[in-house]
């Protein structure tokens, strides 16, 4: 998921400025790919030979497409989404990084994709629950068929956001106004697959439902509490979330503008220090069926054995020094 960006640079605590918020977006990609083991860890060395050319649905900033060309030098790489300045900012960060297997094109993914029928090996969806209507995921399902080769995967990775320990009174009444407005918008701003409670449960039965085979799925978490490497990157995101939604959650009576301003600058000093939480992942691939001569290959090479839930617990280390060059030109 990638929120929408605001313009509002005023922010106490100085933890949020446009000059580095694409930083903190693509730090945040770098840490989820590394709390997951990998832009394919859950995928086995004989299906990697399989995948030439690779999709990212909603890319953000690059930073799973870049991990990806960097990691695959033998794979081609394109990352597309609708945020013209993430797409500057990908091309920025994979200049730097010379990666010629990389390219990001600006397109809408709720739209048919000017992409040719079966030019793809993989297709990568991460963090797109919370930004889709419920109609727009199959249309969407039915371009990544069209792009999929027979055999080719489609991946989709999906978080539980609020799995929060110690937070601020500020922040746990700003986490709930905002998902109370969400849910109630009209039309529903919190789509999440038409989920009932959870998303990352469905998401098997979800590629099940739209043909696809050999599913499989693996989890992951990330500890962003205070004093670890992703605090600053996702205290950002929940920042940015909160601020983008004022306006919902005024326009449901749930506050006035007046209360959100004290309890936004409350959680902006306190989020620094007074924080912990973890994020929860999990990753569902299926592959689209060969022809129906064929279809006995179908079945997905990937290690039937799920891997084991990671924590990050480290740096990353060479993408994290690359976004010190990337805070002045993502801009």
């Amino acid at each position: 998921m990638q929120l929408p960006m605001s313009r509002n640079t005023d922010i106490p605590g100085g933890l949020i400025h446009e000059t580095n918020t694409h930083v903190h977006l693509l730090r945040r990609d770098v840490l989820l790919t590394q709390a997951m083991g990998g832009p394919l860890a859950e995928q086995s060395e004989e299906h990697l030979e399989r995948i030439y050319d690779v999709l990212d649905l909603g890319c953000g900033c690059g930073g799973w497409a870049a991990q990806m060309a960097h990691r695959y030098p033998e794979m081609t790489v394109v990352g597309v989404d609708c945020n013209e300045t993430f797409i500057h900012c990908a091309r920025s960060f994979a200049s730097i990084q010379e990666l010629e297997n990389a390219s990001f094109q600006v397109m809408d993914v709720t739209q048919p994709l000017p992409l040719l029928d079966a030019s793809f090996d993989l297709v990568n969806i991460r963090l797109l629950g919370n930004t889709l209507l419920p109609e727009q995921w199959e249309p969407l399902m039915q371009e990544c068929q069209r792009l999929l080769r027979p055999g080719g995967v489609l991946r989709i990775t999906e978080a539980e956001w609020g799995c929060l320990g110690m937070v601020s009174a500020a922040f746990a009444r700003l986490f709930s106004l905002t998902l109370e407005a969400l849910a109630h918008a009209q039309p529903p701003l919190l789509s999440l697959l038409d989920r009932p409670t959870s998303l990352t449960p469905l998401l098997q039965p979800f590629l099940r439902r739209h043909g696809f085979e050999a599913v499989q799925g693996v989890a992951a978490a990330i500890d962003h509490s205070a004093g670890t490497e992703g605090h600053l990157a996702f205290a950002s995101e929940y920042l940015l979330w909160f601020q983008n939604h004022a306006a919902t959650m005024i326009e449901a009576h749930l506050l006035s503008r007046e209360m959100f301003d004290v309890l936004f600058k409350q959680t902006s000093q306190e989020i620094l220090n007074t924080f912990s939480g973890i994020l929860y992942l999990f990753t569902a691939w299926g592959e689209k069926p060969m022809s129906a001569q064929n279809n006995v290959l179908s079945k997905v090479t990937a290690s039937q054995e799920p891997l084991p839930v990671v924590v990050l617990d480290a740096g990353v280390a060479p993408f994290l020094e690359h976004l010190k060059q990337a805070s002045t030109i993502c801009v």
